[in-house]
């Protein structure tokens, strides 16, 4: 696949985590407040995105996120740890009744192989990328 295959696999995973959000009320799991700055810069609205190492325990997060009742997106970085953490939260919420997401982790973690290894980088990608392929990046929505 080339770069800019690549990158054109990255606006499809791009635009189904934005119609997993804005059109069904999900929420994007990450790891802290620099991926959420990140995932704000390229399109997705800061309230939907929750952060895992927001003070509270895996268990308090998870319970929280099913007495909100909505699908769940998880976008941990791409690394070991990140890998974990998906897993972690995947135990705590199965049998919730929830939607939850790691396929678009899964479909990102393709697309910026070899470039990056955490969300927080994905802006800067993204926007170097677009304007290499002059391929426009969604705007956030409010």
């Amino acid at each position: 696949m080339t770069t800019r295959e690549k990158f054109l696999e990255f606006l499809s995973a791009l635009a189904q985590l934005r119609q997993v959000v804005l059109e069904e009320g999900g929420l994007v799991l990450v790891e802290g407040v620099k991926d959420r700055r990140a995932l704000a810069r390229i399109g997705l609205p800061p309230e939907s995105i929750v952060l895992i190492n927001g003070g509270r325990s895996l268990l308090e997060l998870a319970e929280g996120l099913i007495e909100r009742r909505r699908p769940v997106v998880i976008l941990t970085d791409w690394d070991g740890k990140g890998g974990q953490l998906s897993q972690h939260l995947v135990r705590r919420l199965h049998g919730s009744g929830l939607p939850v997401d790691t396929e678009i982790r899964r479909r990102m973690a393709r697309t910026v192989r070899g470039d990056l290894v955490s969300v927080e980088g994905l802006a800067t990608w993204a926007e170097r990328n677009s304007e290499l392929y002059r391929e426009p990046l969604p705007s956030e929505a409010h």
